[in-house]
């Protein structure tokens, strides 16, 4: 039988065998995007209108959301730019999610569990039963052993479900896993602290400054939107005081040594309540945002999570950047030293920080307040018991007497001349000539030699040249640092400090700088 070379060839030719598929449309992974397009003008060519009833050519489209958020004084708008792709890749996650939402955990033992993208898809039989056990007494309030990767699951859940979780419990769930969680597993700070800044501003919640309590300080410290958590300017909170300082002052007052004894507690508070009198006039006279620049940030609502279609948006908040303020920082840093130097005066401790730059309406306030404290017989600082022994050393009440201050020291060393003997090897010793003081104040501690490098000597040099000379310069930040951390163990504070545009010297240790220098 002859066969036709055509034929032959076919038999080769396997594409002929194979079934052939129905050709399909592609499915939308979500719903329908839907975009408004304005009629009016030159009309659209065909594929910018193809592109703006679909999004097909960016893969997105983008709907905007603006509000100004109530209450705040800082941030100015806030818009949520949701996002809308073709394809939303963690359909699957948000369908488990709604899945394992009723479902209850028993009780079983600890199954480690690690993904850096945790799922519910990932979870073998026993880790997935103790997932929702962990989940069922996190729900109770109660804080079980667990691993990362099921903290994150949590949070995922929490954030990829708005609509079956109300928008304050899964903020109360938020605040509640970072603070029993963030000393055993410290990751997740920085991710948290983050993560619950924008749930607030996608979901239009307020600042949860009374619910961060404890933690408040620290979580400012991570965030890139301080103002955020300052936006209503409240300092009702000592968290809020404390946080405000912390972030405008240039003087760290923590590090001040009257502050480590058993007193601290009350000094504290008489701090915190002089600031308060400060910080509420600042805000009063609308001093807080005046020469503040407005700033613009872009990001995407939390990032490096697992996000759904659901919670995808980009975030753009306007608002006022609290430490571009020169005038402010200065303000608050002397309102911080001046307050310092009003309870030295208290404890009976000798003031040794100067204050510059402070504004008489500040100081005002500072002073009345201190005031109002003695005349409602508030407590400034502890009664202190003295020995009785103590007391034979006391100095008689009335004037000082430098003739007689004289006479004793005369007496004393006639005593000594009797107690010594002297023979030919013995030194002779004569009495000093007394030269009566004219001035009773006590003398300023001196900085020890050798306590500086030579760089920090010529530092200091440049600054005293800027501070009295008129010369000109920049000073390392790290090195003025330096300098005033040596300043602080040997005379108790800093002597630089920054004037808005130099590091200059502060007056009350220009001699001690002088004498140094030279």
């Amino acid at each position: 039988m002859a066969f036709d070379s055509k034929d032959f060839d076919d038999f080769w030719n396997i594409e002929s065998l194979v079934p052939k598929k129905k050709k399909q449309m592609a499915p939308f992974a979500t719903r329908p995007a839907i975009a408004t397009v304005e009629i009016g003008g030159d009309a659209p060519k065909e594929n910018n209108m193809r592109t703006a009833l679909t999004g097909q050519t960016g893969m997105r489209i983008t709907e905007d959301e603006s509000y100004i958020p109530e209450g705040s004084v800082l941030i100015s708008r806030v818009t949520i730019k949701h996002l809308r792709d073709r394809y939303d890749f963690y359909e699957n996650f948000r369908r488990a999610a709604l899945l394992y939402f009723d479902c209850k955990g028993e009780r079983c033992d600890f199954v480690p569990f690690y993904s850096y993208l945790p799922q519910y898809s990932q979870l073998s039989l026993e880790q997935r039963s103790y997932y929702l056990y962990f989940r069922d007494r996190i729900r109770q309030g109660e804080y079980i052993k667990t691993d990362y990767s099921y903290i994150y699951l949590f949070v995922y859940e929490i954030l990829n479900l708005p609509d079956k979780i109300p928008k304050r419990e899964g903020l109360e769930l938020l605040i509640r896993l970072l603070r029993e969680y963030r000393h055993a597993f410290p990751r997740i700070e920085a991710q948290l602290t983050v993560w619950i800044e924008d749930y607030c501003l996608v979901h239009r919640l307020p600042c949860p400054v009374s619910e961060l309590g404890d933690m408040l300080q620290s979580v400012i410290s991570i965030s890139r939107l301080k103002e955020f958590y300052f936006g209503g300017l409240n300092f009702d909170s000592r968290e809020v005081v404390d946080a405000m300082v912390a972030h405008l002052s240039d003087y760290d007052l923590r590090r001040a040594k009257i502050f480590d004894g058993e007193c601290r507690e009350l000094l504290w508070q008489n701090f915190r309540g002089a600031m308060r009198a400060v910080l509420i006039y600042l805000k009063k006279n609308g001093e807080l945002t005046p020469d503040g620049e407005r700033k613009t940030l872009l990001r995407d609502a939390f990032p490096a999570s697992l996000c759904t279609h659901t919670v995808k948006s980009k975030l753009e908040i306007e608002y006022f950047a609290l430490d571009t303020c020169d005038s402010l920082r200065r303000s608050v840093t002397a309102a911080v030293r001046y307050i310092e130097n009003m309870l030295r005066a208290v404890m009976g401790i000798k003031s040794r920080l100067g204050v510059t730059g402070l504004p008489d309406a500040l100081k005002r306030e500072i002073d009345e307040y201190f005031a109002r404290q003695r005349m409602q017989g508030g407590t400034l600082a502890p009664k202190r018991d003295v020995p009785e022994y103590e007391k034979l050393y006391s100095a008689p009440k009335g004037h000082l007497s430098l003739s007689g201050a004289d006479e004793i020291e005369r007496a004393s060393w006639s005593t000594t001349m009797r107690l010594v003997e002297y023979g030919e090897d013995s030194p002779v010793m004569e009495e000093p000539a007394l030269h009566p003081r004219t001035d009773l104040a006590p003398e300023k501690e001196d900085i020890a030699e050798g306590e500086f490098s030579g760089e920090d000597i010529e530092l200091l040099r440049l600054a005293y040249s800027y501070t009295y000379g008129g010369g000109a310069g920049i000073l390392d930040h790290a090195a003025v640092e330096r300098i005033n951390e040596r300043s602080l163990d040997l005379i108790g504070d800093v002597v630089l400090e920054y004037d808005g545009e130099f590091y200059r010297i502060i007056e009350d240790y220009k001699e001690d700088i002088e004498e140094w220098i030279r």
